[in-house]
């Protein structure tokens, strides 16, 4: 990666950027591709991703009659409508078995070393003899994630104040089971659920058009290599 952004400033013209291994959160273009956001580990194997839409938008006849689940029976949201797409990362779908490690699976103590792991092998990096190389400042987009009813309070608290410091930065936000809100934008579902969903969906081509893909600036160095 370091030697294609070093190539690629080359044929631009322009200083080698010092931020090429800082791992952004890319929530929304990660989706396309089925990829976990940043470093973050895949939060469930399966899921119903929820997406609102308004009640008398005609995507959501035209998804409830393809076979997607549809709930227009919201309490807090009235005038809307959420369509569940059966969503697996494509690591889960990858063969790995007992080796996939899901966010909720690690503990805090482990999703922590994960995160000293990447700070000094992949953002800072070292020389062949092992010594690290300059620090140019980059870091890693990361939210720990923990089920708080396996995870005490005491325990919480000890991880944080001994591990919190010893990163650039982490964000961590807790694994509900969905009771307390009227729904989630994750919902958890088993292998033969997401199967029987799948199944029950008529499959649909979607092309991804370079305005669906732009970035936030209006464009991105893929298409200017495209281009070039």
């Amino acid at each position: 990666m370091k030697t294609e952004a070093a190539a690629y400033s080359a044929r631009l013209g322009v200083e080698v950027p010092h931020t090429d291994t800082t791992m952004k959160p890319a929530g929304t273009t990660s989706k396309l591709f089925g990829l976990t956001e940043a470093a973050h580990l895949p939060a469930m194997a399966e899921y119903l991703r929820w997406v609102q839409f308004r009640l008398d938008d005609p995507l959501v006849a035209d998804y409830r009659a393809r076979g997607y689940p549809v709930r227009d029976d919201l309490k807090q949201y009235r005038g809307m409508a959420i369509v569940g797409f059966p969503t697996a990362p494509t690591i889960a779908r990858m063969g790995m078995g007992d080796k996939l490690v899901l966010a909720g699976d690690a503990t805090p103590m482990e999703q922590y070393q994960w995160l000293m792991l990447l700070e000094a092998h992949y953002i800072r990096g070292t020389h062949a003899d092992g010594t690290p190389l300059p620090d140019t400042g980059n870091q890693v987009s990361y939210t720990l994630k923990y089920k708080p009813g396996e995870t005490s309070f005491a325990l919480f608290r000890q991880t944080l104040l001994a591990m919190q410091s010893q990163v650039r930065a982490c964000s961590v936000m807790p694994q509900e089971d969905g009771s307390a809100y009227e729904y989630l934008p994750e919902q958890a579902i088993s292998k033969a659920e997401y199967e029987a969903f799948a199944r029950a969906i008529e499959a649909v081509a979607e092309t991804i058009t370079d305005d669906q893909m732009g970035c936030a600036t209006g464009t991105c160095p893929v298409d200017t290599y495209k281009q070039l």
